[in-house]
């Protein structure tokens, strides 16, 4: 199984760098600079073709308006760094993607499940608790998570904006 390295996500702004536009970067639409970290990954993921397997699934996404604050940002690293450990070998995972926009600062994941106690299982391992734990330091408010059954064709950051911008909260 192909692991995606999240220690891109790292570098996200500069710390110098202008706030993002908050009118312009809004969780139902993609940003024009979203940056994928590899193709969708994932033992339900046809290593020939790259496409997720035909099938029924829970499909989770999360866009997360991330801090500016150095402090924050290293908080998210340090984050990222125990999921990616954790989520390529998560039992009745199909498939996971993550994407990060600068101009944005935002960071955006997509996880695909086999079945939603699956899915309730990884937001309760330890990896996930820990980031969880910590969005207070990450998030710079308006963050927020959504999942749906679908199929794999519905398994897409484009679905996910759609499914996000419907999205009544909670919001962190």
């Amino acid at each position: 199984m192909k692991t995606i390295p999240l220690l891109a996500l790292l570098t996200l702004v500069a710390c110098d760098a202008p706030g993002p536009d908050e009118k312009a970067c809004v969780r139902s639409t993609l940003e024009s600079d979203l940056k994928r970290y590899g193709p969708l990954a994932g033992p339900g993921v046809d290593p020939a073709t790259g496409q997720l397997e035909a099938g029924s699934y829970l499909v989770s996404s999360t866009y997360l308006k991330l801090t500016t604050d150095p402090k924050g940002q290293r908080v998210f690293q340090d984050s990222m760094k125990g999921l990616n450990a954790v989520i390529p070998s998560y039992p009745g995972l199909a498939a996971y993607l993550f994407a990060t926009s600068d101009s944005c600062v935002t960071a955006r994941t997509l996880s695909v499940w086999k079945d939603e106690v699956s899915m309730y299982r990884f937001v309760g391992a330890d990896a996930h608790t820990s980031a969880i734990a910590r969005i207070e330091l990450i998030s710079r408010g308006g963050s927020v998570v959504t999942h749906w059954a679908d199929t794999e064709a519905g398994a897409n950051f484009e679905k996910a904006a759609q499914q996000l911008g419907a999205e009544v909260g909670p919001f962190f």
